[in-house]
């Protein structure tokens, strides 16, 4: 069992005796501003001049079906599973079988989130609930539960980060452990500091008993409600904890290959969708802009300095790590749900301006070539990307398709979004055909159509 941490709330006397209302303790998980289920709390009857609120930093991991109204207590449909980051629940089938409760803990994934724990291909009808132990006896409480806006199906990995961030709320509503609750009415927040194991602080007047009662930090134990004592005045009505200090931004594009050309408005919906399934997925110390764009995904990627997942990332430098941050993420993809997942891409570029309106203008080339149709349509598809991306990363291949009936043909459909003339892009073109051509055996390969408006396939 961990090491037992404990917070210590003093309670000005002379407000205690006016009436206090109900206390609530909870924790922040991943990338939520608030928490979303009480861990621990206190009735107003309960409350005395000096109370005390124990945990460990111990885990475990259930599940339960459908999501949860405001005031539902959570109990979990699963066995509970002891979990600590690095490990997951798998619930991949075995040998053609549904798994039916929650597996035990194994090593993660290679592509899991660092520094996370969580579940692999857990079904969409499950709600993932996380557990902290209390530190009376062993027993757990809730403190967090997956709801529809955060366990988005189509995700083969859920992956959780218990923050150093610690809520404290009054409120008139009844109170209990592992309920879920959302309706916080000005939360407090604190972090525990390395190594400390206890935190002190009060509720009431300044000295003299003057103001509103309010919070108060104390770096050693006060023994009672004293301002004098206090480090820091701590607003009651403080609405988040401090920013984390994230590095410089690393800009990055997400395109794909598929062998089907695709209109406009499917490259629009599935960059979108993959947009939406990154954020959902993302563990809580890398923080993501996203700018869907025709067929790809223009991004800005940072991590948390301060987070204690940094160091557990592998890489060099922060560039490099926010890269394999990165290549994590798109691991968790379900390829059954987002079918070109498998075939993302994730290039490095500079950072795109974010938010700004792209132009397209949109291209069929038709290939012939010699030989093998098996063998240099694997080359073309190996290489097409390649070479554009060498002329310039802004173009993105949007199909490569066969002709049908008509041996050795094929087309190749690409965009790109600039200011770029037709001409600069046929010219461009034409310097990717050069390197093609001996690579791929092809005797042909010009521009047939071009537009800027809707795709032109080429049929």
């Amino acid at each position: 069992m961990s090491e037992t941490l404990n917070l210590i709330i003093y309670i000005d006397p002379p407000v205690l005796n006016e009436g206090v209302a109900n206390l609530t303790f909870a924790r922040v998980v991943n990338n939520a501003s608030k928490a979303n289920v009480i861990f621990q709390s206190k009735s107003a009857d309960e409350l005395n001049a000096a109370n005390t609120l124990s945990w460990q930093e111990s885990y475990q991991i259930g599940a339960v079906i459908g999501d949860l109204n405001d005031g539902a207590l959570i109990k979990s449909s699963t066995t509970r599973q002891d979990i600590v980051p690095g490990t997951v629940c798998d619930w991949t089938p075995v040998n053609g079988k549904a798994v039916r409760d929650m597996p035990a803990a194994t090593a993660a994934p290679d592509d899991f989130p660092v520094g996370a724990f969580g579940t692999v291909n857990l079904p969409s009808k499950w709600r993932n609930t996380i557990w902290c132990a209390t530190g009376s006896g062993g027993d757990y409480s809730c403190i967090y539960v997956d709801t529809d806006a955060n366990a988005t199906s189509g995700l083969n990995y859920r992956s959780y980060v218990v923050k150093n961030t610690f809520q404290l709320t009054w409120t008139t509503d009844a109170v209990s452990s592992s309920v879920k609750f959302e309706a916080w009415s000005k939360p407090f927040f604190f972090t525990l500091a390395d190594g400390q194991t206890t935190q002190y602080l009060s509720w009431g007047r300044a000295q003299g008993g003057s103001g509103e009662a309010r919070w108060w930090s104390y770096r050693s134990d006060p023994s009672c409600h004293d301002p004098s004592k206090a480090i820091v005045t701590l607003a009651a009505d403080a609405l988040s904890p401090t920013a984390s200090s994230f590095g410089p931004a690393v800009g990055m594009r997400l395109g794909y290959d598929c062998n089907k050309a695709l209109s406009p408005a499917g490259l629009a919906e599935y960059a979108s969708k993959l947009a939406t399934f990154m954020k959902a997925s993302r563990p809580s110390y890398l923080d993501l802009q996203f700018s869907p764009e025709y067929g790809s995904v223009n991004a800005l990627a940072k991590l948390d300095l301060t987070s204690p997942c940094y160091d557990l990332i592998s890489g060099s430098s922060t560039e490099e790590k926010t890269l394999v941050a990165l290549r994590s993420l798109l691991g968790g993809l379900s390829v059954a749900y987002i079918p070109l997942s498998a075939q993302i891409e994730l290039m490095p570029t500079v950072a795109p301006k974010i938010g700004s309106p792209p132009t397209y203008t949109h291209f069929t080339a038709e290939l012939t070539w010699t030989g093998s149709d098996d063998v240099n349509w694997e080359n073309i598809r190996k290489n097409v990307k390649t070479e554009l991306h060498i002329v310039d990363w802004t173009y993105v291949v949007s199909g490569i398709t066969t002709k049908p009936g008509v041996p050795n043909t094929g087309y190749v459909a690409f965009t790109r979004s600039s200011g770029k003339t037709p001409d600069d892009a046929i010219a461009d073109w034409n310097k990717c055909y050069g390197e093609l051509s001996e690579k791929a055996h092809l005797t042909n390969g010009g521009i047939t159509k071009w537009n800027n408006g809707d795709m032109v396939n080429g049929a």
